[in-house]
């Protein structure tokens, strides 16, 4: 949940807010989301060896079996399991006014 709420507070400018919460959801064991939201706030203040650290934790949590971004196009997990629902896909944002089926 305040990983959730850390990628609201971003995606709004709050960046210290989102820091906060980042801090707080990773200390709760929500590496992965919390550590895209620490890279984005640390990217946009230009603290790059800061951004790079916490996007290479996602990619070590990702690689060991987090199911956050370890799943295929197809719904499948990578590691071969069946996944019950696929993850939110909330690291790209669609272009304004793009829906679902947007150039279809």
């Amino acid at each position: 949940m305040l990983a959730d709420i850390a990628e609201c507070d971003y995606r709004l400018g709050r960046l210290p807010e989102a820091q906060l919460a980042a801090e707080q959801a990773l200390n709760q064991g929500a590496v992965v989301p919390a550590s895209v939201v620490l890279g984005n706030v640390a990217l946009d203040y230009y603290h790059l060896d800061d951004a790079l650290d916490h996007y290479e934790r996602v990619v070590r949590e990702a690689v060991h079996g987090s199911p956050t971004g370890c799943w295929t196009p197809d719904g499948r997990r990578r590691d071969g399991a069946a996944g019950l629902s696929r993850p939110r896909r909330c690291l790209r944002p669609r272009a304004a006014g793009a829906g679902a089926h947007a150039g279809k």
